[in-house]
């Protein structure tokens, strides 16, 4: 694998700054570009575990999880509590669709 960046944080801003998009936008784009590769590749109702932190990516865990549960039998295992804004939202997101969580990620 070839490292293009050694840090986003300086494209995440160009996207606040030149762009006018926020950190929520760019997290939905995102979770829909994983969910598209997930749906050529996988066929619809396969078991899907997500596995999310408490922070950013986590939260990016939690937006993937809440696009795929329509056509994929999603399962949340989070590490432990939501701690960064976007985290908190998008658990909040998750949690008006009843998404499965599981307590132990091997049984």
């Amino acid at each position: 694998m070839q490292k293009i960046f050694d840090e986003v944080n300086s494209l995440d801003k160009r996207c606040y700054e030149g762009f006018f998009l926020n950190e929520d936008i760019l997290m939905e784009h995102a979770a829909f570009s994983m969910y598209s590769y997930i749906e050529d590749i996988f066929e619809e109702n396969k078991s899907v575990l997500i596995v999310c932190g408490t922070g950013n990516n986590g939260a990016d865990g939690l937006a993937l999880a809440r696009l795929l549960h329509k056509k994929f039998d999603v399962s949340l295992y989070l590490a432990s509590e939501p701690k960064s804004s976007m985290a908190k939202l998008q658990y909040k997101r998750v949690k008006t669709l009843n998404i499965k969580e599981v307590n132990e990620l091997f049984e």
